[in-house]
């Protein structure tokens, strides 16, 4: 069902579609072939956040994967990418296509000398971030430099009541194989609670969120929206950003036109809910905690299946992200990739 919204653009659906859609939900498992009508399906673990998957669909004889997000591995929480080495067509995301990350291993240092420069400035580090899975793995590596005493103990705010909620299920699936790396494993069963420790706090209401304001620096907030659409970290945003003492750090993808993306890029001032706001902080970025695979992780994905492909279609990214991927796929494997447009129909 459409429907108007706001801005004059249509809603491709509703609340009424979402509630009937669950009552036809199902629950399945990584690498359960299943069928539906025709349609042979199976589920690979994508690696992005928990639960991700690729699907992978087969229907006359013929196979068509599609990538989903990808994740950016080693992950500290949910197990590595699944692959299949077999398909005739793949669909694949290029968020970042042409992009390569920091090193994984090298983000944690990276955050702990940001988090102490932070200190010894007495200012407040302010993360805008996902809900779901970055900011599990910020908490997860959080406590490790807490524990093993490589960071000041200082005020933690987790100011997202979906990101808290989120939390509470990752929690619960914390020792689930299906779904979570090994090692997070073992660190859970030695009654480590990788999602609390000294200092975290978890700001669920309204009247949470404002005390913050009344905590003094350092501190680090962690809010959402993670691009700075919308969501409380607006409203940390007008009161740190032009706070030279303070530091806004970036962990997560920012897409072209977001407020992230504009701070990101150095603007000396930017407009918040009608409000100039001058950015005087500190801006950092750290790649590596990106949820998304780069360019190598996912031209690793399309090698697995390469000798099987007849095309590959690049799609989900900036134009000049897409171009970037589409072109190394051609270059090293010697398959067809194409970059469809909207709304455009591909006979297989």
């Amino acid at each position: 069902m459409l429907q108007e919204i706001t801005n004059g653009e249509t809603s491709l659906y509703e609340v009424e579609d979402i509630n009937r859609a669950m009552e036809i939900w199902e629950v399945t498992h990584y690498r359960k072939p299943f069928g539906v009508k025709q349609a042979g399906i199976e589920f690979y673990n994508s690696g992005h956040i928990l639960g991700s998957a690729s699907i992978k669909i087969t229907v006359g004889g013929k196979s068509i994967i599609f990538s989903g997000d990808l994740g950016n591995v080693p992950s500290p929480l949910v197990k590595d990418t699944e692959y299949t080495e077999k398909a005739d067509y793949a669909v694949i995301e290029s968020a970042y296509g042409g992009r390569i990350h920091e090193p994984v291993n090298e983000r944690t240092s990276v955050l702990e000398d940001i988090i102490e420069d932070t200190v010894k400035a007495k200012g407040t580090l302010l993360i805008p971030a996902f809900a779901m899975e970055r900011t599990q793995q910020l908490l997860f590596e959080l406590n490790m430099l807490i524990e093993e005493g490589r960071i000041p103990r200082v005020p933690i705010f987790i100011d997202s009541p979906l990101a808290i909620r989120l939390t509470q299920i990752y929690q619960k699936y914390s020792r689930d194989k299906e779904f979570f790396d090994q090692e997070a494993i073992e660190t859970a069963k030695k009654g480590d609670q990788i999602f609390n420790f000294p200092g975290l706090r978890f700001t669920l209401t309204t009247e949470e969120s404002k005390e913050i304001n009344n905590v003094p620096p350092p501190k680090v907030v962690i809010a959402g929206s993670g691009m700075s659409h919308g969501g409380r970290i607006l409203h940390h945003e007008i009161r740190y950003l032009p706070d030279p003492n303070s530091t806004f750090l970036i962990v997560g993808f920012q897409t072209e036109g977001s407020l992230g993306r504009r701070i990101l890029d150095g603007v000396g001032e930017i407009k918040i809910m009608g409000e100039k706001v001058p950015v005087r902080c500190r801006v950092k970025a750290i790649g590596a905690y990106s949820a998304h695979a780069d360019q190598p992780l996912l031209l690793n994905w399309i090698r697995f299946m390469s000798a099987s492909l007849k095309k590959v279609f690049v799609v989900q990214g900036e134009k000049e992200q897409s171009s970037l991927l589409a072109q190394k796929i051609v270059d090293e494997f010697a398959v067809e990739a194409e970059i469809p447009k909207t709304g455009e129909e591909q006979e297989l």
